[in-house]
């Protein structure tokens, strides 16, 4: 299935608003609407494939500063409770170990896990716990999100991080809206941070998703 692209839906239904004479009021707020939606599907898109380029092309500057992850993780929670009740889901945060300061770029570290726990929330059935596990190692800060969802399969997992790829082998994952460039975008951040980001998937765990950043901040070469 071939992804829509949603000028297609601005021009077609601008057209019929201009060429329909007598438009009913009502149907004609309903056509906006449509416009409205695709014109937002299509500003999200080219937003976010913008902050890939950007990213890939290493011209955007790191603003590193002193980053407390876990901080962080309760900023996203909070900022995705409506999202989470919308579905009835609900966060489990654990820990492993003291003191999650990394030197990063807070507004990418924030856009990652943000990313992460949209998907968690969107590739999964109501009801659910997401569960997230902060781990402090000597030299790394590892955020683990589990979302208990689908799950992808094998052939998908090699592509995930793969600009406009979305996931199709799952009938309900493949029917979600969605850009195809988050994780991609997640990948860059990562790579930006020299840092790593790995899956892991199975019928038992859904998901998970496992970024790792290193605690020190080394410029790329």
């Amino acid at each position: 299935k071939k992804k829509k692209n949603p000028i297609t839906g601005v021009v077609g239904l601008s057209k019929l608003i201009i060429d329909s004479d007598n438009i009913d009021p009502q149907e004609s707020k309903m056509l906006m609407q449509e416009v409205l939606n695709s014109g937002e599907r299509m500003n999200e898109l080219v937003n976010r494939f913008l902050e890939v380029q950007k990213l890939e092309a290493g011209n955007t500057s790191l603003n590193v500063t002193e980053v407390d992850v876990k901080e962080v993780v309760n900023n996203v929670n909070t900022l995705s409770k409506p999202l989470l009740s919308s579905k009835k889901l609900s966060l489990s945060i654990s820990e492993t170990g003291k003191k999650f300061t990394i030197e990063a770029d807070e507004d990418l570290v924030f856009d990652a896990i943000q990313n992460i726990i949209s998907n968690a929330v969107k590739y999964g059935e109501p009801e659910r716990t997401i569960d997230i596990n902060l781990k402090s190692s000597k030299s790394t800060v590892s955020i683990a999100i589990t979302d208990h969802g689908y799950g992808i399969s094998i052939e998908d997992q090699g592509k995930v991080f793969e600009k406009f790829f979305r996931v199709k082998s799952n009938m309900k994952s493949a029917r979600e809206k969605g850009t195809g460039l988050g994780l991609a975008y997640v990948k860059q951040i990562m790579q930006r941070h020299n840092g790593d980001i790995s899956l892991e998937s199975s019928s038992n765990i859904g998901s998970r998703f496992i970024l790792t950043f290193p605690k020190k901040y080394t410029p790329e070469q």
